[in-house]
């Protein structure tokens, strides 16, 4: 009989998981994702290390997060979907000795169903300074190899490169559960962009938030997202069964994506909405999540 059972998060992580969203809301707020995911980030990469972001997961902290803490600090950090990679540095520190020596961004190469064989998807590849964890036993990073730069998801800002991560089994389960937080996040926010833009465009002499059928389809996006969440405790808690409910989840994050599309109408398609934004990362992080269950099984 399964006796898996959902925790709550320590009091340290639910600190933290407020902290941050107050840094983030600060920052960023309710900023339109299309006027920074091509652009200078409203957050500094500095201002996160200076804070101590970046170590609150190192493997080596008697202070460190949880699995579960990090699910609830990832899932807030997916709301703002800033493009810096501090979600791939707190993984790479929390696994590798290597990655806690240094002082940058360190991120991991995944093959994925789209790359071609031999070659691995790098997040963040293209941010200044990063370099690259060979395997998660290794006795240092490495310097980022000659890549190909990917334009398809701007918020992760990913390479390609002739070469993959050597992952542990705990480490590659745990990339996907909190790529499935980030996601879970995102769909979090997506609900709230729908509602505030049906209630705030009129049709007919109405706000279109009064129709029925688009109250359905954003109730709907707000069940998904409740089912997105619980998707990625449950991963968080059945390492036997992370990799499946991770992919779940992030099934259902796109799903709540293209709800939020479908109630803006033309203007969910435009590029100053910046929807595709989000339905891009998402994408990104269930290839990536794919990849791993791939070559974690």
């Amino acid at each position: 009989m399964n006796t898996t059972t959902v925790s709550l998060p320590s009091d340290m992580g639910s600190a933290a998981a407020e902290g941050i969203r107050d840094i983030l809301e600060r920052s960023v707020g309710s900023a339109n994702i299309a006027t920074f995911a091509e652009a200078e980030s409203p957050m500094s990469w500095k201002a996160l290390v200076d804070s101590g972001w970046t170590q609150i997961a190192d493997g080596d902290d008697d202070d460190a997060l949880t699995l579960r803490d990090l699910v609830d600090v990832v899932s807030v950090w997916g709301e703002y979907c800033v493009p810096l990679p501090l979600v791939i540095t707190l993984l790479t520190r929390r696994h590798s000795a290597a990655a806690r020596s240094h002082d940058g961004p360190v991120s991991v190469a995944v093959p994925t169903p789209q790359t071609m064989q031999g070659w691995a998807v790098v997040p963040f590849g293209q941010f200044p300074s990063v370099v690259l964890l060979d395997a998660v036993d290794a006795p240092s990073v490495i310097d980022m190899p000659e890549s190909s730069r990917l334009e398809f998801a701007p918020t992760l800002q990913l390479t390609e490169i002739p070469v993959a991560t050597t992952l542990s089994d705990a480490a590659a389960r745990e990339f996907a559960v909190l790529w499935a937080a980030e996601a879970a996040g995102i769909a979090r926010r997506l609900v709230s962009v729908g509602v505030d833009y049906v209630s705030g465009r009129d049709q007919f002499g109405k706000p279109i938030g009064s129709f029925q059928a688009v109250k359905h389809i954003l109730a709907d996006a707000h069940i998904d997202a409740e089912q997105a969440e619980t998707s990625v405790l449950w991963a968080a808690a059945d390492s036997a069964r992370s990799f499946d409910l991770s992919t779940h989840g992030i099934d259902l994050a796109i799903v709540v994506a293209e709800r939020v599309v479908q109630v803006h109408g033309g203007m969910g398609f435009t590029w100053e909405m910046g929807l595709h934004y989000y339905l891009r990362h998402l994408v990104t992080l269930r290839d990536l999540v794919a990849g791993l269950a791939r070559s974690g099984r």
